[in-house]
Order: structure tokens, then sequence, then C-alpha cells
């Protein structure tokens, strides 16, 4: 009798998983489901191992942000790992397993410790990290000295006036300016000189000439203080073309500070929320940059937690001729939390009702509920549901992980459900899951994933 059988390649399933085809129609290449594996262009690789590096960090809910820093310092000198808790902000650069606590939160509660950070550098290359805890507020670190700093508010207010005496109804020691007039205060003289220190005890009265008027607006500001804004109440800081940039909680307003990456001083507040179509809050600013045959352009990208994107094209917000609003467009609601968006892969990435979109596919006007333009379009339904279970739940990012050419989607954790990390090959555009150890935020540093746990 005739031999029948004959051979067939089967190729490994470097498609990742495919949650949309049917499943007599589905590629060989592709899979129903892969757990714990990276689908590279040679094939599936098991992900790689991980260890424990640092432990014993103090907190309920455990580690919920991983800050990587990059100092200016040679071979490294400069360089920090940071991990927070709701307790406050730890020092891991070295594993231990007894990390130094640097920074103790005032308030430990709620959201205490996701954080949200970037960087300014100055003139000289000292570096900067700055910091917004989601319930404490603002702070910096200085790479080049070290140092925390917790970044507090100016006194504002005004004066009564006795003849040419004006009384500041303040003990605050600092410097002094009021309107567009820079002051010094030397015993009972008042000289407009551009720079002025203030020392002593208050009330301050003050005398000379120009004299200052009762009801003139009055800042005394120290060293490592804000005005023009509350910086407690900020949640998000962004870098972009020489201003720095903060969203505030609970609010349509993002503050700007002074051109030249001024993260100090008077900050200038710019509204959002009241060019939103849908209402709703600010949730967080990020960069785009996008090119054309017209050219090539960076954009500041401001998301609303009610599905609103604008985009702002320019170099300083406070001159209209400069700063024109360029593109709107609606992506529906994003997740609890200000992780949802990331730059990886020359392009923003956004997480949202919608999917996994590209906001370059919105500069150039696809459709947005198009799944075949979206990141996600072959694990579409599956992530789609657990978006619609557990979008109001903290714990939603995008991470970027260069050394494997993938992006990181973690999922909030929720007691009794299994955890669940997505992997996306840029390379193979394969989607795969991780589901070990649990992670609640993560960072790339000298090489390496750093994650933080729940425990």
């Amino acid at each position: 009798m005739q031999q029948i059988a004959q051979f067939e390649t089967i190729p490994a399933p470097m498609g990742g998983i495919n949650a949309v085809a049917g499943l007599m129609e589905m590629p060989p290449t592709d899979a129903l489901y892969a757990l714990n594996v990276i689908c590279t262009q040679n094939g599936p690789t098991v992900r790689p191992g991980y260890v424990e590096w640092a432990n014993t960090l103090a907190g309920t809910g455990g580690v919920r942000t991983i800050i990587p820093v990059r100092g200016a310092g040679t071979a490294g000198a400069q360089d920090k790992l940071f991990a927070c808790t709701i307790n406050g902000i730890y020092d891991v650069t070295a594993s231990t397993t007894s990390p130094t606590l640097v920074v103790t939160f005032g308030s430990q509660t709620g959201n205490a410790g996701y954080c949200e950070y970037d960087f300014s550098v100055n003139a000289g290359g000292d570096v900067n990290l700055l910091v917004c805890d989601e319930v404490n507020g603002y702070y910096t670190y200085d790479c080049n000295t070290s140092t925390w700093t917790q970044i507090t508010q100016a006194f504002t207010g005004t004066g009564s006036s006795s003849g040419t005496t004006l009384t500041i109804a303040s003990t605050v020691s600092g410097t002094i300016q009021t309107g567009a007039e820079v002051y010094t205060y030397s015993g009972t003289t008042l000289t407009d000189t551009g720079v002025h220190v203030v020392s002593g005890t208050g009330p301050y009265t003050l005398s000379g000439s120009p004299a200052l008027a009762a009801g003139s607006n009055i800042v005394i500001m120290n060293t490592y203080q804000v005005w023009g804004v509350n910086p407690a109440t900020l949640v998000k800081p962004r870098v972009f073309q020489g201003f720095v940039w903060f969203v505030q909680g609970g609010s349509g307003t993002a503050y700007y500070g002074l051109a030249g990456g001024g993260f100090l001083g008077q900050f200038t507040p710019f509204g959002w929320g009241n060019k939103f179509p849908h209402g709703g809050n600010l949730k967080t600013l990020e960069i785009f940059t996008y090119g054309s045959a017209f050219g090539t352009y960076t954009y500041l990208v401001g998301i609303g937690d009610a599905g609103d994107v604008l985009a702002y094209q320019g170099i300083n917000p406070s001159n209209a001729s400069t700063w024109t609003l360029s593109g709107q467009w609606f992506i529906g609601d994003t997740p609890a939390g200000r992780r949802f968006a990331t730059n990886y892969g020359g392009d923003l990435t956004i997480l949202c009702a919608y999917g996994i979109i590209k906001i370059s596919s919105l500069f150039s006007q696809q459709n947005v509920d198009d799944p075949n333009s979206h990141l996600d379009k072959k694990i579409a339904p599956a992530l789609a549901y657990d978006f619609n279970l557990y979008s109001t739940l903290w714990g939603w990012s995008l991470v970027p992980w260069p050394n494997q050419n993938s992006l990181m989607v973690l999922e909030p954790l929720q007691t009794g459900i299994t955890y669940k990390q997505w992997c996306y090959n840029l390379a193979t555009s394969a989607w795969t899951i991780f589901n070990g150890p649990p992670w609640q935020h993560a960072g790339f540093w000298h090489g390496a994933l750093y994650s933080g746990t729940p425990d």
C-alpha cells in the first residue's frame, strides 16, 4: 500500500497570543496562550529570571514606585535607585536587607507612595530629580550634593501702611518681591537693587524709597520655595522646551516655571481643563515628537481623565505668538493613576478605553476606534475585559524594557486574582503574559529592570 503520510513544517509561535482570530483560522505562528516567555525573532524564549534586590521596606501596600536616576558624575558616581512606599522614599542603590529611608512622608495615607518624576539639568550640568508624591507634594533631589528637599510655599500677602512705612504681617525671612520690583532690605532701608535678602524676625516694617503701598502683592521667598501655587498640591512634573511644568492634583490646571528650567520661584497657571470638551481634570503631561514632510516638531500633550487629549507646540507658554494648540482628540476613559502613557519605540503610547494607541496615529488622522491601528490589536478582547473590570484601581502602568526590546503593561493587583503583566515585543509585535512576581511599578536602570512588589 502506498504511503500517504507527508511532512509538514510547523513554525514556532513567535507571533504570540492571538485573542482575535477564530481557533480554526489562527495562523500557526500564533498561540492561544503564552505564559512567561518573550516572542523574539528566533521564536519564544523563557523570560529572564529575577532575584530580590532590597527588602524590609516598610509601608502598607509595598513598593509603589521605582525611580532610576542617572547623575552627571563619572563612572556612575552620582547614579541612584530609589523605591517609594506609603511611608516615604528609600535608597536602594545597593542590594540590601536594611535600606535607608531618605524621605519620610508627612502624610502616610491613601495614595502616598505613588510618585511621578522628571529631571532638570542646570547650566553647570548638575542633575536635579523632581519628584511629586500623590499625597505629599513636591520634592527635589540634587545629584551633586546627594540632598533631598521638600519644596514649600513662599509667604504671599499684603502689607498695612502708615505714612511711608509698610508692615508685612509675616515672620518669614527670605526674598521680597512685589510686582516687577525687587528690593534689598537692610535695617529700616528699602532699596531697589534687583536683588535682596531679608533677615531677622518679623513682622517686617519697611520704609524707604520707593515706598510700598498697602495692598501691594508681596512675596517673601526662602531657598527651596515656590509661589503662585501650593507645592503640596502638585502631582506630576514634566520638563518641556526649557520650562518645568507641574500638574496640579484634582484640577484642570498646570503650572510652569521660569524659562531656563527653573524648578523653584514663581510658577504661572495654564488652564487645560477649560479646553477639554468632555470636562474633567488634567491627569498627565507627556512629550511627543512628530516628523512629517513639513519638518519635525515637539509637542506638550495634556491628557484629561475624561479622555480628551490636547497637543501644544511652541517654546514659550506665556507668548501666544509662539504657543499654539496644534491638535485635539478624544480617546475615551483612561485608567486610574498617571502611568498610562509612555514614550517608547519612537512614539507616545497611551492606554485608554479604546486599547493601546500611538499618538502618531491621531496626528495622521487614523480612526481611534479602528482596532487594527492599535498596539494591542491581537489581544484587544482580553485586555479590554481586564480594563473594564479594573480601570478604577491604581496600579496600571506602561513600562519600557529596552534590553528586551519590549513594553510592559502592568495591571493592578487584586486580592484573590492572579496577577498579570502583559509583555509586547516591538520587533515581532507579539504579546505574551508574565505572572510572577507581582509588579506594582518598574524602572530600567544600569541594564536591568527593577520592580516593586506589594509585600
